[in-house]
């Protein structure tokens, strides 16, 4: 067992990214049921990546509480596949399959260490690299939303509730990581779905392509939400703080000055 879970990061990452590249180029091999094997296939990748975090996470002896440490990356490893549905060139699947074996080695590994006398890093350590998991598992399932919304007809209301849940559970987590409870908090997560839900309503007007409608809202929403843990947290000055948004207001409005307007 301890041969394995030192290894976990080399075996695991190469498998989500095999399932990745197998999601992409096995439904073109059939001429029907496409989804279906997309959807095996993706059951499959998600299943391995919840049972190695659940093998790691145990190790601690932490019960429940550890093992929900797993959630970044088997959330990363499901949007991956969702915004895999919308990429149409080749380089874009194979660039996407090998930022998620990155990011997943990187977090299993460091998931790993955090467990009592094994390694180097802490939980201080893995809350941070949790939060960079969320954002860009939050940029894939919002430029999937925003791209489907440009081909296909979807109910804007059912699909700002669901921006607005993302946004909320986001929050949820993110506070709970940081050690923070969030039944004291409870009105900062229902207002992180609203505002979230706000956004995706305001991005869809714009005439602006989904990667970018996406990436702005991450920016603001990533961006906000890491102001508040800190607060709540009781680090920093709010000098910084106004720094730090005010950034992601100029790099918000650069994204979108420098957009190719529909």
């Amino acid at each position: 067992m301890t041969f394995f879970r030192r290894r976990i990061s080399l075996l695991i990452s190469p498998l989500i990214g095999l399932g990745l590249f197998a999601a992409a180029r096995l439904p073109l091999l059939v001429e029907g049921g496409q989804m279906a094997v997309w959807g095996a296939v993706f059951a499959v990748t998600v299943g391995l990546t919840a049972g190695a975090g659940f093998f790691v996470a145990r190790e601690s002896g932490r019960g429940l509480r550890a093992v929900r440490w797993t959630a970044p990356a088997v959330l990363l490893v499901v949007s991956a596949f969702v915004f895999l549905l919308i990429i149409e060139t080749a380089a874009g699947r194979y660039g996407l399959a090998g930022l998620v074996m990155l990011l997943s080695a990187v977090y299993f590994e460091n998931l790993r260490a955090a467990i009592p006398g094994t390694g180097r890093f802490g939980p201080g350590d893995l809350m941070h690299l949790s939060f960079v998991l969320d954002a860009v598992s939050l940029f894939f399932l919002l430029a999937f939303v925003f791209g489907v919304a440009t081909f296909y007809y979807v109910s804007l209301p059912a699909a700002a509730l669901a921006v607005g849940f993302l946004a909320a559970l986001m929050t949820h987590e993110t506070l709970w990581r940081a050690g923070i409870r969030t039944r004291d908090h409870a009105s900062l997560v229902v207002a992180a779905g609203i505002i979230g839900l706000e956004a995706y309503l305001a991005l869809s007007l714009l005439p602006t392509a989904y990667l970018v409608n996406a990436g702005v809202a991450v920016v603001l929403l990533s961006a906000a939400l890491h102001i508040v843990k800190q607060v709540l947290s009781g680090a920093g000055e709010v000098k910084f703080f106004r720094k730090e948004m005010v950034a992601a207001l100029i790099l918000a409005g650069l994204l979108l000055g420098t957009a190719n307007w529909i």
